[in-house]
């Protein structure tokens, strides 16, 4: 339910479980770690302007390579500035919010190759100052909302036989052309 005026933030419904990051695949990549809706007040819209995201667990900086903010569609809508001191930020976005409506956003990361199975890693936003904000006169917002809002725990797994999660694809022979009348002839 939307507030009557500013800006209020929740963990999303579609928030991913605690789950396995597989270090070293391509099959790893953008896997979504925490997701939160965003709810403009009644009153008027909001720009959310950035985000900050607080790394837990005991997997390094350097352990993730990319970063990325997506919408509920999975498209990529902001890159990572920087990931310094267990901070992924992300500044300068203009993520309009119409007054009453929501916006579900979800961080996702790609890890690093080479990393030790059984860490572990999760994001939160640790607090409203995470969220910059500002309505539609340009004045800033201080969120509402119940913090830190914490994903679930992601645990690396290596693989040691990437084969065995391979699929073989075969084809066969089909009819090229279909006579009119012909049922579940396959063209």
């Amino acid at each position: 339910v939307a507030p009557a005026s500013g800006l209020w933030v929740s963990l999303a419904a579609s928030n991913p479980p605690a789950g396995s990051l597989i270090s070293g695949t391509t099959s790893a990549a953008r896997v979504q770690v925490l997701s939160v809706t965003l709810t403009a007040g009644q009153s008027g819209g909001v720009t959310v302007t950035g985000l900050k995201f607080k790394k837990t667990g005991v997997l390094s900086d350097s352990s993730i390579s990319s970063a990325y903010l997506i919408d509920a569609m999975g498209k990529v809508i902001g890159q990572y500035s920087s990931l310094s001191s267990g901070v992924i930020d992300f500044p300068g976005l203009s993520l309009g919010v119409n007054a009453g409506q929501s916006m579900t956003v979800s961080l996702a990361i790609d890890p690093a190759t080479g990393l030790s199975a059984g860490n572990t890693v999760g994001f939160a936003l640790e607090s409203a100052s995470a969220v910059s904000a500002m309505d539609s006169q340009s004045n800033s917002l201080t969120p509402q909302g119940t913090f830190p809002m914490n994903g679930n725990i992601f645990t690396v797994t290596t693989v040691s036989n990437p084969s065995i999660a391979s699929v073989a694809v075969t084809s066969s022979s089909i009819a090229t052309t279909v006579t009119a009348g012909t049922q579940n002839n396959l063209i």
